[in-house]
């Protein structure tokens, strides 16, 4: 058993993204505050919902989202965790979700590691744009959003640190980007 991503959800309950190869299952734990296992979220109906979750993070309203890098989606539940959406990216080109966050608005971010692409996609699973795309940032991998709105992106490859300034009083501003260099 591999865990994966973790994640606080605003409840205080951690999020744990689990992936075992042996057994052939793929699923969410839930923990509370005095970490006893809670919630197993694993199957919408029959049918799986994760085949290699590996990010997790939680929204305002408590949506759970997951990076899943073996089904090349994201998928969404809710707190209870059921099923709302799941996201394969936009265009024939294969996409690959390496991570995610959410903003104050329940929007989601994703890096598509393999297109050098990174989606924005409302609360409710539909496209909002780029962020960016093409050769402004390669290899977008690991991406979080501050308190003041402004999106960090760590480019998987060089170690550059990106920041994107994309919301401006509710707002989505997708081409605001500034470079902050190498991380060593």
């Amino acid at each position: 058993v591999e865990p994966r991503g973790l994640a606080f959800n605003s409840f205080g309950h951690l999020l744990v993204c689990v992936y075992s190869k042996k057994d052939k299952r793929s699923f969410v734990e839930r923990y509370d505050k005095n970490m006893e296992k809670v919630q197993e979220i694993e199957h919408n109906g029959d049918k799986k919902l994760y085949e290699e979750p590996c990010f997790v993070c939680c929204n305002r309203n408590g949506d759970v989202c997951v990076a899943d890098h073996g089904l090349n989606a994201i998928v969404v539940v809710d707190q209870f965790g059921v099923f709302q959406f799941s996201y394969r990216g936009q265009n024939v080109k294969s996409f690959r979700p390496y991570s995610l966050a959410t903003d104050r608005l329940c929007n989601i971010v994703i890096t598509d590691n393999a297109n050098h692409e990174v989606h924005l996609l409302d609360k409710y699973g539909q496209f909002l744009g780029f962020l960016t795309t093409g050769p402004k940032i390669k290899r977008p991998g690991a991406v979080d959003i501050d308190e003041e709105g402004k999106v960090w992106i760590g480019e998987s490859m060089s170690g550059k640190l990106h920041v994107l300034n994309y919301l401006v009083e509710n707002m989505v501003k997708p081409d605001d980007i500034s470079s902050m260099g190498r991380i060593n």
